[in-house]
């Protein structure tokens, strides 16, 4: 396939675009500044890799890198811009709609506070203590909902190197929950209990970015499960001495 990479020079966006690489795609890797993006040694070679310029807030310029592409994955952008993030983000999804024929995918990124918590009928940033910061994220996801698109958004906790992390334990990816549940008494909890409990199951939902970018990459084909999907991962079970409370009795 050949698949875009938008904001390739982040540390997510290079292991995003690596990959894609590995698993055989051709791979335009697209950022503000190209001369930035590391090409991994495997995609000089048969003219597997490009870096090109990519100007977000120009709609000429996302609609020439988006064009003739089988899918397109964007880790353009940052949460911290606040509203200028939400205006990225729908450019990149407007210019998706123009350029992107059907059955082809596009994958955003959003955050685990746009999930929803098992029987809970809520999603985590409706809860106290939850960053306003996060808001963005909620607003882009609708920007898709509104699309025709076969999207699919992948919606990770905190990302950092492999080395930086503790040892990995058993994956869990979900759809459109988190990827873990705090018990079937979530439906009657308060949210103040339910904040709290997320934030002593933190841990799980930090991942390497490698992780993160390998289930984006192994999901690039339309009309899978994951389209028009929010995409959770984590880990199925705690670490160290960390558990989930128990249910009262």
């Amino acid at each position: 396939m050949k698949v875009a990479v938008l904001g390739a020079t982040g540390k997510f966006g290079q292991r995003l675009a690596a990959s894609c690489l590995a698993r055989g795609h051709k791979v335009t890797a697209a950022a503000r500044q190209p001369e930035r993006i590391k090409v991994p040694a495997t995609g000089i070679a048969n003219g597997q890799w490009r870096a090109v310029r990519f100007d977000g807030d120009d709609p000429d310029s996302i609609d020439a890198v988006l064009a003739d592409q089988d899918a397109v994955v964007s880790a353009a952008g940052n949460i911290a811009d606040g509203q200028a993030f939400v205006e990225l983000f729908d450019r990149i999804v407007s210019a998706a709609e123009r350029t992107l024929g059907q059955g082809r995918r596009i994958w955003m990124v959003a955050g685990a506070a746009v999930l929803d918590i098992p029987y809970a009928s809520r999603i985590v940033l409706d809860l106290p203590f939850v960053p306003k910061r996060y808001r963005p994220h909620r607003a882009n996801w609708q920007r898709l909902e509104r699309s025709m698109l076969d999207w699919a958004m992948i919606c990770p906790g905190s990302m950092a190197a492999d080395d930086e992390l503790p040892a990995a334990r058993e994956l869990s990816v979900t759809l459109d929950t988190l990827p873990f549940s705090l018990g079937p008494w979530a439906r009657i909890a308060p949210p103040i209990v339910l904040s709290m409990m997320m934030k002593a199951n933190a841990g799980r939902l930090e991942l390497p970015y490698s992780v993160v970018a390998d289930i984006v990459a192994d999901h690039l084909t339309a009309g899978d499960r994951f389209g028009r999907r929010r995409v959770g991962a984590g880990w199925s079970t705690p670490s160290g001495n960390a558990s989930l409370p128990s249910a009262p009795r």
